[in-house]
């Protein structure tokens, strides 16, 4: 199987597309970079080069995730903000953002 295809990079919205990922959810609401309104993107076609690393041990940080992983199971995925891209290409891709 090829490596996936990154096309655009996360800006804002690491923790929701790494969720989505782990829970299977092959879309995810994003606002492009210089684009109006919101569109569905692929979450395999992310990328997070500004946060490789996903820090869930802090209480912050857990609390972060976790309220995301709630809405999640909870069926409310879809009533979460967008997350902010820009068309790009630079790995890492969402699959390999590890959770510490």
């Amino acid at each position: 199987m090829p490596p996936p295809v990154i096309r655009y990079v996360i800006l804002n919205g690491v923790r929701r597309a790494k969720v989505f990922h782990e829970y299977g959810i092959p879309f995810i609401r994003a606002m492009i970079d210089g684009q109006p309104g919101v569109v569905d993107v692929r979450v395999d076609e992310l990328g997070s080069p500004h946060k490789p690393v996903l820090d869930v041990t802090s209480p912050t940080g857990r609390i972060r995730y976790n309220s995301i992983v709630q809405a999640v199971r909870a069926g409310r995925a879809g009533s979460l903000p967008p997350i902010e891209v820009c068309v790009g290409t630079h790995p890492p891709h969402i699959a390999d953002v590890r959770k510490v």
